[in-house]
């Protein structure tokens, strides 16, 4: 989202991305067993390039590991795209380079952090695709201890979630008072 644009902007805290990543852990580790045996038979009295492509595939595997470590984000993307399109190369396994560019497309969506922008016009959820929801249909907002608290006027949807930082109470009661303000005004 872009700052200027909206006078609030809350970041939430992000989920897990357990599953996305041992996902892509997975598939670089497929794909290490695959080109190690594909070199074997194709080229069984060139060890070196066998060694070469162990040891690059495993090189990104031990310096994402460490990176997760570390407790960062990580992001397979470059690899991915890079295994892609090392699987085009193998004929018989092409197809397999379209999944692995398909998944370093997403894992960008996937690890966004989740945004709310709130300006004059309303609330907007920085998801795929975008969703915007006017001052109008929303009975409150509120932001309380690192919680963002959404209650829509048809009271089927409630939306609670943490905040990623820690807000100061002064910060804490502007962000209120305008989401007050826009809500009468909406009304």
């Amino acid at each position: 989202m872009e700052e200027g644009q909206y006078p609030y902007i809350v970041t939430l805290k992000r989920k897990s991305f357990f599953w996305p990543d041992t996902l892509a852990r997975l598939m670089m580790g497929l794909a290490l067993v695959v080109f190690l045996v594909e070199m074997y038979v194709s080229f069984p009295s060139t060890l070196s390039y066998i060694l070469i492509g162990s040891l690059v595939i495993s090189a990104w595997i031990v310096y994402f590991q460490h990176i997760v470590f570390r407790h960062e984000i990580v992001t397979y993307k470059y690899a991915l795209f890079t295994l892609g399109f090392a699987w085009l190369f193998l004929p018989q396994y092409a197809w397999v380079g379209v999944f692995f560019i398909a998944a370093a497309l997403l894992e960008k969506q996937v690890k966004f952090p989740e945004e709310i922008g709130f300006d004059d016009t309303g609330v907007t959820f920085n998801t795929f695709p975008k969703k915007e929801v006017k001052w109008a249909s929303i009975e409150h907002i509120v932001l309380k201890d690192g919680l963002l608290t959404i209650q829509y006027k048809n009271n089927s949807t409630f939306f609670q979630q943490p905040v990623d930082e820690a807000v100061s109470h002064i910060l804490e009661n502007e962000f209120n008072e305008y989401c007050l303000e826009q809500l009468q005004q909406g009304n």
